[in-house]
């Protein structure tokens, strides 16, 4: 090569950043060493950036009459679109991208910064590559909802609740995958509200909703909430919530968020009765209220601090209050 071309020649080396190296020893950093160090002291060979080499007067300007498309994989767009998976993935940002261009003007110039980092991330090839059916990781669910995580980012600086659907998985997810996190019910239960758990049995047969599971790829200091009790009765639904409640009460408000409702409840630390729904702070936040106009629809909540959303309960699905037929298999004595 050094022998049939011209003085201002110039090799392209582009390399995979990480994949290319992974089995050389120390990450190949020995083996670039020795290599650049070589390059160096040859008399005929230069090492430059793609910037420098075109700002080299000895290089002249060609145009470029066709570029391929295409990616590095199969010379085509498979990897990143065209599975229903990785299109739906796509939908989504340029659903929220067209709802914060709405809100953009709006913004301030430091909001504007933040949320052009969250989309340049969701925007990253990575999601992509794991979304569909040719690649496999024991981490998809992680990924997925980190993904769409970035997305409800974008809707909680714009100060707006995020759609429903960001909270819906778009990878299949499996019952394993689920069940990290959520346990159902095992009977049914009628605990007082008060904001205490009294005695070991108030909430036993409870479902569990542990969200430091659900978020175990996130810095739990940002979140308030770390874990939700929930069941039912003949008559009423209840919820408990476990976490630093002390520092929400006369400063936090729950709301619980279905398809037809919307009911919003002050956290404080005295109780509050309005017709059947009670609920009250105390060293956890309890709740309850009729069962009816909520049992069969899936639901969540928001915590507000202050005005402003601070957490969204659970952050990547939601609770549904149904019929569970298992529950008379489960007997306490």
């Amino acid at each position: 090569m050094h022998r049939e071309s011209r003085d201002d020649t110039i090799v392209n080396v582009i390399l995979d950043g990480e994949n290319a190296w992974e089995y050389y020893p120390n990450n190949a950093f020995d083996f670039f060493s020795l290599l650049y160090n070589k390059l160096v002291e040859l008399p005929w060979c230069e090492t430059a950036t793609m910037g420098e080499s075109m700002q080299n007067d000895k290089v002249p300007e060609t145009t470029l009459t066709h570029l391929e498309p295409g990616s590095w994989i199969g010379g085509n767009f498979n990897i990143w679109i065209g599975h229903k998976e990785k299109n739906r993935a796509w939908e989504l940002i340029y659903r929220t991208r067209a709802d914060y261009e709405k809100r953009q003007s709006q913004l301030d110039a430091a909001t504007q910064k933040r949320i052009l980092k969250e989309f340049l991330i969701a925007e990253s090839s990575d999601w992509f590559w794991w979304y569909g059916d040719d690649h496999h990781t024991a981490e998809m669910a992680t990924f997925d909802a980190l993904f769409r995580k970035h997305l409800i980012n974008v809707y909680h600086l714009m100060q707006e609740t995020p759609p429903d659907d960001l909270f819906v998985p778009i990878a299949a997810e499996t019952e394993a995958e689920k069940n990290l996190f959520l346990k159902e019910p095992t009977s049914e239960i009628s605990p007082f509200i008060d904001g205490r758990i009294v005695n070991f049995f108030e909430w036993l047969g409870a479902g569990e909703m542990d969200l430091e599971q659900e978020l175990s790829s996130m810095n739990m200091e940002d979140f308030r909430i770390k874990k939700v009790l929930f069941g039912w009765d003949e008559q009423h639904a209840y919820f408990a919530m476990q976490g630093e409640i002390a520092e929400l009460v006369g400063r936090g408000e729950i709301i619980l968020q279905a398809p037809e409702r919307e009911y919003r409840f002050a956290i404080g630390n005295t109780p509050v009765q309005q017709g059947d729904i009670r609920y009250q702070a105390g060293e956890i936040f309890e709740l309850r209220l009729p069962k009816m106009p909520i049992y069969g629809e899936e639901i969540r909540f928001t915590l507000m601090v202050e005005g402003k959303i601070a957490q969204q309960i659970p952050l990547y699905s939601k609770i549904a209050l149904e019929k569970m037929d298992h529950l008379e298999l489960y007997w306490f004595v």
